[in-house]
């Protein structure tokens, strides 16, 4: 199988949503974002946040964009991965795209929440990107908290979960995946997640409060919310969210 080279670094460039005289990064290569000189600037990696495939032949969910919301632990990544794989569609993660951002700068994903808090450099930049994600392409599964947001003409579905089980998928997914999950600390208990994720979830509200006036939480944004608290596995998310769109597409 032929496999697309990842283009080369592009010297400098602008804040995402700005004209530049270069020839802008394809979407697709693009894994996450530094800051340099006051700049921010596209940056190349073999291991995106984005899952390419495809579109399956005799798909019935042609010419569509899934956006899924919800606080930590809900599932959000691995459901949007099934998906995108049952669907043959591409899957960014903004959360991935986030969390790259956060080592860049040699910080933790809360400790660049924190600073999103004082300065715009943090959320602004991914939120750009994901817009013009939505304006130029299609066939696609993204999880972002603000995805809905940014992509309105998408079918926007929030997951939620009870706080204490989506802190022990947390505390159990770092401690397995401890040189995979640089951005997310190692909790010493389930209970200690419990707290950080908390604090995190307050942030996030803080931060698109203040930038955007809004409540990602609130579920009359969203087409579909789904309880995944009671979920023994993420593909039992995926299919319930399939069923739904097959029926919306039948009625």
């Amino acid at each position: 199988m032929r496999s697309n080279p990842t283009p080369p670094l592009t010297p400098s460039f602008p804040a995402f949503g700005t004209k530049n005289r270069n020839r802008r990064p394809c979407l697709r290569h693009l894994a996450s974002i530094t800051i340099r000189g006051g700049e921010f600037r596209p940056v190349f990696l073999p291991n995106l946040p984005m899952f390419a495939s495809a579109n399956k032949k005799g798909n019935p969910f042609s010419s569509m964009i899934l956006t899924i919301a919800g606080s930590p632990g809900t599932g959000k990544t691995s459901v949007g991965k099934i998906l995108a794989d049952k669907l043959g569609y591409r899957f960014y993660s903004m959360g991935g795209l986030r969390g790259n951002m956060a080592l860049e700068k040699g910080l933790t994903l809360d400790e660049l929440n924190a600073l999103g808090e004082q300065e715009g450099s943090t959320d602004i930049p991914v939120d750009e990107y994901q817009k013009e994600l939505g304006q130029k392409e299609d066939n696609f599964v993204i999880e972002g908290r603000l995805s809905w947001h940014f992509i309105p003409h998408s079918f926007k579905i929030l997951l939620t979960c009870d706080p204490a089980e989506a802190a022990r998928r947390i505390y159990l997914a770092r401690k397995h995946e401890a040189d995979t999950r640089e951005d997310e600390p190692l909790y010493a208990s389930p209970e200690e997640a419990e707290k950080v994720l908390r604090l995190r979830v307050e942030s996030d509200k803080r931060r698109y409060q203040k930038y955007y006036g809004i409540d990602y939480q609130d579920q009359a944004h969203y087409d579909l919310v789904i309880d995944t608290t009671d979920s023994s596995e993420p593909e039992e998310t995926a299919e319930r969210i399939l069923a739904e769109l097959r029926k919306r597409r039948q009625g």
